[in-house]
């Protein structure tokens, strides 16, 4: 047994937007490189004949999930975020994780002289169950201890009072080229 979540009145407007959210998850799909344009089938797209009498969570829960999950997937490979900088300029993502191996550690970004401005970067190093996160900063026992990042034409430079542990990077960017 489902409980509707709107009345009889409503559905026409409810169904007309479960239209519009299928048609926006393609085409955050087509954005990502998911799927391009000729190959989006528009069969898939609800009909008039086929809406639903009534809207529950059982029949929204997987357009919805999937929209959420396709706009907040983190990957080791360049995405397009879905958003773009104060500049219209597309954003992109692109996440990094290994060893701290030194204390100045480089680590090939990968993107060559293709960004253009950094829009967020977040990095964490764990050692021995802590966490210490990027403008990480202590003094203990008389000496000073910190996590800094920073970014040239092709590295990610990560400077650290550790060594061992492994780190996590998210680098949010805008590029040269769209």
């Amino acid at each position: 047994m489902s409980i509707p979540l709107v009345q009889k009145a409503e559905k026409d407007d409810i169904n007309t937007s479960i239209i519009a959210i299928k048609r926006n998850i393609e085409r955050i799909n087509m954005l990502l490189g998911l799927s391009n344009s000729e190959d989006i089938d528009t069969s898939e797209f609800v009909k008039k004949s086929d809406i639903v009498d009534e809207v529950t969570l059982d029949n929204m829960q997987s357009v919805t999930s999937n929209a959420v999950a396709v706009a907040g997937s983190y990957s080791t490979t360049e995405q397009f975020t879905g958003r773009y900088w104060i500049d219209g300029k597309k954003i992109y993502r692109k996440c990094f994780s290994g060893s701290v191996t030194s204390s100045n550690q480089t680590i090939s970004h990968g993107l060559g002289n293709t960004i253009s401005d950094v829009v967020d970067i977040k990095a964490v190093i764990k050692i021995s169950g802590l966490f210490m996160p990027f403008g990480y900063y202590n003094v203990y026992n008389g000496s000073a201890q910190n996590v800094s990042v920073y970014i040239n034409s092709g590295n990610i430079v990560l400077l650290n009072t550790y060594s061992g542990g492994t780190y996590k990077i998210i680098l949010e960017y805008t590029k040269t080229t769209n």
